[in-house]
């Protein structure tokens, strides 16, 4: 049992559905108890592969570089981490959730953290989800 572990939620795609809307939708969330850890290997792989940025960056994997992703990859396969993932397949989307983008993306999170959940031990967490939401329903902590 651990007593505190971080969790790291981030998207994949967006909610919309236009033309030119993803038709995919991703969650990911990365459990860690020591989050110490990802954060250096993060700051380690910005490091060596963009030492010439000195503001803050998003680190977006599908536009970086295989030998980037791969070293992010590899950085968590060596972490004592737990990850679960939910996805919806926009075009199967229910027409009630198509107008509801919070909802939409609190029934994935649904999807995703029960899994998430069943496999950490802990007395306290701290998740932290990505800007996507104004909405205080989803930025609660």
């Amino acid at each position: 049992m651990y007593d505190r572990v971080e969790v790291y939620i981030d998207e994949s795609g967006d909610l919309g559905f236009s033309q030119s809307s993803s038709k995919h939708f991703v969650l990911v969330a990365i459990a860690c108890c020591e989050p110490n850890e990802l954060k250096r290997m993060v700051r380690r792989v910005k490091k060596r592969r963009y030492p010439q940025v000195t503001r803050p960056m998003e680190f977006k994997f599908g536009s970086s570089p295989e030998v980037v992703r791969r070293q992010v990859c590899a950085g968590i396969a060596r972490s004592d981490v737990v990850i679960a993932w939910g996805s919806a397949f926009k075009p199967n989307i229910p027409a009630p959730l198509r107008g509801d983008k919070n909802r939409l993306y609190l029934n994935i999170c649904g999807m995703m953290l029960p899994d998430l959940t069943r496999n950490i031990h802990t007395r306290s967490g701290n998740f932290v989800l990505d800007k996507w939401s104004n909405s205080r329903t989803v930025m609660a902590r």
